[in-house]
Parts: C-alpha cells; structure tokens; sequence
C-alpha cells in the first residue's frame, strides 16, 4: 500500500505524470485494479512450501478466475460492478487455493505424515488470513471510490 501511496505522490508531483494522476482521481478503483495484480503473485506464494507438482492446476485455476475477474472489471460500467468484480475474484481464487492446500495437505500419498508439523486446518486459516490482507489492500480505494460517489457510472474513452 506504501508503494501505491508513493506512485500516486510521483504522479501528482511529475508534470508529465499529470493525465495519469488525473484520471487516477477521477476513479480510484484504477488504483484497486493496479494492486489486484498482486494477487496472482500471493496465490503463487501460497503454495510455496508444496514439493509436490499437483499444486500447479490450483494455481492455474485461481489465476484463470483472477483473469475473469480483470475482464469483468474492464467491461463494467458502473464503480460497484467494478469494485464487485475485484472482490468476487480474489475470494473465489483464494477459496480455490485454501481448498487446494487442504486436499494436498490432507492426502498421506502426496505428503508423508512424517513431513508435516500442523493440520492441514492451519493451512487453510493461512490462506484466509492472506485472503482478507487482499481485500483490505486491493478493496480500499474502490471502498474511498464507491463511498465518495456511490452511483457514478463510468464513460468510455
């Protein structure tokens, strides 16, 4: 959030940085949609400690779901269908990858119990803790956005 913070600071104060501190003004879920790019990195980061390859078709599903999510969020036109669009996705690509850990987790073939020092519950509140640090930083300027002109539609170009 700091780097957000700053990249809007050097675009307020860069004179050729202007129209994009502008239009960053007029819709702040453009800075939601900026962080929301992290979230294919978070999910990729969530399943850093599994040796095993299984973990890359749940990677790949939540990426799949974040890309919809983008497209969703480009072709709406209206601030909460956009800001509905970023949360709808990161939930249901952390749902994906909080199940995935705990299948993964849970089967004795894929992981020896020797192997395990917790549940595969604590997995998944891992995942749910990581899921709402997203919300709280992705969702913020679309919350700033959507409460300071709750039924602004959007015009294109």
């Amino acid at each position: 959030m700091g780097i957000a913070a700053f990249t809007v600071l050097i675009a307020a104060a860069c004179r050729p940085l202007r129209p994009f501190y502008l239009r960053l003004r007029d819709d702040w879920t453009l800075l939601s949609f900026g962080l929301y790019g992290a979230t294919v990195m978070a999910v990729s980061m969530a399943f850093e400690d599994y040796p095993h390859p299984h973990k890359q078709l749940y990677i790949f599903v939540a990426s799949l779901i974040l890309v919809a999510g983008a497209w969703v969020y480009l072709r709406s036109a209206h601030l909460w269908q956009r800001a509905l669009a970023l949360f709808a996705a990161i939930t249901l690509s952390m749902a994906v990858a909080a199940t995935g850990k705990a299948i993964l987790y849970a089967n004795p073939l894929l992981w020896p119990r020797e192997a395990r020092g917790f549940t595969w519950q604590s997995e998944v509140l891992c995942t749910v803790f990581l899921w709402g640090w997203l919300v709280a930083v992705v969702m913020a300027p679309a919350l700033l956005e959507l409460l300071l002109h709750p039924d602004k539609s959007l015009q294109a170009g």
